[in-house]
Parts: C-alpha cells; sequence; structure tokens
C-alpha cells in the first residue's frame, strides 16, 4: 500500500513538472482538450449534424455581452437536446486566453462542445460570413437540413433562441 502511494504521488510530481516546463500547452476542459477548428472542419461538423438543428456561438472571455448570454446556451442545450438540438460553441480568444477560457468553463460548466478558432483573422471571419468583421457575439443557427436560418449578431437570450428553434427541430411520429 505504501508503495502504491508513493508511486502515486511521483507520477503526480512528474504531471506537474512536465505542465510548469510547458510541455503539455493544451488547455483542458472536463477531461478533453480544447480543439482548435478551421472554417472546413466547422462545416464538416455543421454537415454531421444534419437531422439536428444546430446552433454555432461565436464567443470569448472578455466579451461582456458573450459572458451574459452563454447561461442561456447551457439552459437551451439541457433543455431541446434530447428533442434535436445541437450547440457548437467556437471561443474567439487567443492562444494565450487558455487560462481564461479554462475558468469560465469550470465557472459555466456547458454540456456541449467547445472549440478555440483556428485563427482570428479576416479570412476566418469572411469563411463564416461576407457579412462578419469580427465582432462578437454571433450566433448562427441551421435548420436539419445544415442550412443557415438566423444569423444573430447580437446578444441573445432563451426565449429568443427558443421561439427561433422550436419550428425548426424534427417533429415526433
Amino acid at each position: 500500500m505504501i508503495k502504491c502511494k508513493y508511486i502515486s504521488v511521483r507520477l503526480l510530481s512528474l504531471l506537474f513538472a512536465v505542465i510548469c516546463t510547458g510541455v503539455i500547452t493544451t488547455s483542458v476542459y472536463a477531461d478533453e482538450a480544447i480543439t482548435k477548428i478551421d472554417i472546413p472542419q466547422l462545416q464538416t461538423l455543421i454537415n454531421g449534424n444534419k437531422g439536428k438543428v444546430t446552433i454555432v456561438n461565436f464567443w470569448a472571455t472578455w466579451c461582456p455581452p458573450c459572458v451574459k448570454e452563454f447561461p442561456d446556451f447551457v439552459k437551451l442545450y439541457k433543455a431541446y437536446h434530447s428533442k434535436g438540438l445541437n450547440i457548437v460553441a467556437v471561443s474567439m480568444n487567443e492562444d494565450d486566453e487558455m487560462d481564461d477560457i479554462h475558468d469560465f468553463l469550470q465557472k459555466f460548466k456547458p454540456p456541449f462542445s467547445i472549440y478555440l478558432a483556428a485563427s482570428t483573422d479576416e479570412k476566418f471571419y469572411h469563411g463564416i460570413s461576407k457579412d462578419w468583421m469580427g465582432t462578437i457575439p454571433l450566433t448562427l443557427i441551421f435548420n436539419t437540413d445544415g442550412k443557415e436560418v438566423f444569423y444573430h449578431h447580437k446578444e441573445v437570450n432563451f426565449s429568443g433562441l427558443e421561439k427561433d428553434i422550436s419550428p425548426l427541430l424534427p417533429k415526433k411520429d
């Protein structure tokens, strides 16, 4: 028993040393790394959710309207995921803000997928929409065919999102 405790302490010490030296650089939330996502990957993700209503929210930890609306996405997901809703949140934070992202996610505990934008440049923005210049929050809602049906370039709330998605959800026979 003492030997097992010694090995566990050594493993924890080793892990701590590796993290402190910067060998591990990805932030972790709920035991999953926050993955970077580019435009083609995001499109593949949306296409892979056909048959479900998909919301894609672009946010950042330093954006007050984003912070204000985020709990409504968590609430909406919990209320409608079993009815055919999927939510994807894409952080527009920079790589050096991973600690802020981790703290944000620990606070709000989203049950949906979180990604980090692969870049925060004009090419990325225009890959999302030719009209988007990168200001956030931005929320896109896709119907069950994967077609964008709502483009909200403003803060949203639970009741507004609920109104948008309700007629789009798959009908139960």
